[in-house]
């Protein structure tokens, strides 16, 4: 969760999450506070489905978090030596909507790339954190 109030941003990560799922989290807040800051203030904005892409707000806190985690070089270089979308994710341990949102900018910066599938609006829902 992200807030801004009385001139403080704050983040709230649940401890309980593993360390895949918290860099994920983190990426997507991180965003709102450089990217939202503003639509923030006062009564701001509430999540609560995190990574539901139908609004531009949440597509663009995954855009910013792909770019964070996601290695553009190494992404580029696999997707050139012929590599799908699947094996780059994995190699790359992230989830695959993830990298297709990657993938997406990447071809919005005008990297020549295809995409065999747009990413799902709402995987963050099937992520099973460990949270042992």
């Amino acid at each position: 969760m992200y807030i801004y109030r009385w001139k403080h941003r704050a983040m709230f990560l649940n401890s309980r999450m593993d360390e895949y799922l918290t860099q994920m989290v983190a990426g997507h807040e991180l965003a709102h506070d450089i990217i939202h800051r503003d639509q923030a203030k006062g009564e701001g904005f509430k999540e609560f489905e995190l990574f539901r892409m139908q609004n531009r707000m949440e597509y663009e806190a995954n855009a910013f978090a792909s770019h964070v985690l996601i290695d553009t070089d190494e992404c580029l270089g696999y997707a050139r030596d012929g590599y799908d979308v699947v094996q780059i994710a994995k190699m790359m341990n992230t989830e695959i909507n993830l990298m297709l949102i990657k993938l997406q900018e990447l071809i919005r910066l005008g990297y020549d790339l295809r995409l065999p599938m747009e990413p799902r609006s709402d995987f963050f829902k099937d992520i099973k954190p460990d949270l042992n």
